[in-house]
């Protein structure tokens, strides 16, 4: 697992390990600022993060750099932990009633990722309900 950097709250710096707090944990300071604190975890998963910035990646275009910057996670290890998302066969999609259209049109929407990868998506043109991964 990738160890994430740690930023500072106050100037964003980068955080290098200073010594332990009474209790034994990890105490950290600004290389910039100079201010010390304790990092405090997240009460959700690691995999939830990662997940949240694929979705990030795939629904608003974010870049690989603005999520590492954001993150803290490097560019390459999320390369690799977005790819293998993408290796992954996407979950089935439960059938949907046709609705009382004359005419409905088949939308067919692609997302490149690169060259190994692409994301399509098939739709509907009347309600725009997603037909297929």
């Amino acid at each position: 697992m990738a160890k994430r950097r740690l930023f500072c709250k106050t100037c964003s710096g980068l955080l290098i390990c200073w010594g332990k707090i009474k209790t034994g944990e990890q105490r950290y300071r600004c290389a910039n600022c100079s201010t010390t604190r304790k990092h405090h975890l997240n009460k959700t998963s690691n995999k939830e993060i990662i997940f949240s910035l694929f979705r990030q990646y795939i629904l608003w275009g974010v870049t690989y750099q603005m999520l590492s910057s954001l993150s803290g996670y490097s560019i390459r290890f999320l390369e690799g932990k977005f790819h293998a998302y993408l290796e992954q066969n996407p979950p089935e999609l439960p059938p949907i009633v046709q609705p009382p259209y004359k005419e409905a049109y088949l939308l067919i929407d692609c997302l490149w990722f690169g060259r190994w990868f692409v994301l399509v998506v098939y739709r509907q043109s009347g309600n725009l309900t997603i037909i297929h991964l």
